[in-house]
């Protein structure tokens, strides 16, 4: 996120998002191709569907709207709002799933919290 902006400057926000994901594709196919067989590809259609939805939900979309927020608003507050991610996931996940968190899941959502708000008093 430090270094992106000058690059997005240069190539525009969605050139620069259709790169990222292309390294990082080949290099999650590379390291696939050494740690697993080819034949844990065959799988039924299901298991392809759910993938295919969140790769676009999950990954896609979420790193173009990462891109242009760093266009619009900057690397740092981008950063700063994407630190609330996980801490939302937790919320999300007690309300949705009726799960409970240990005492160092929460001592670790704090300090997560701390650092934002340090961050962001700068």
């Amino acid at each position: 996120m430090a270094w992106s902006p000058a690059v997005i400057e240069r190539v525009g926000s969605m050139r620069f998002t259709e790169l990222a994901l292309t390294v990082s594709g080949l290099g999650i196919l590379v390291h696939w191709l050494i740690s697993h067989p080819l034949s844990s590809v065959v799988q039924p259609w299901p298991v392809w569907a759910y993938a295919l939805t969140i790769a676009i939900f999950s990954t896609v979309l979420p790193v173009y709207a990462m891109t242009n927020a760093m266009k619009r608003i900057g690397a740092g507050r981008t950063a700063v709002i994407g630190s609330f991610g996980p801490v939302l996931s937790i919320v999300m996940s007690m309300g949705i799933l009726n799960e409970r968190l240990s005492a160092v899941q929460w001592l670790g959502a704090a300090i997560v919290l701390s650092g934002v708000w340090m961050v962001s008093k700068k």
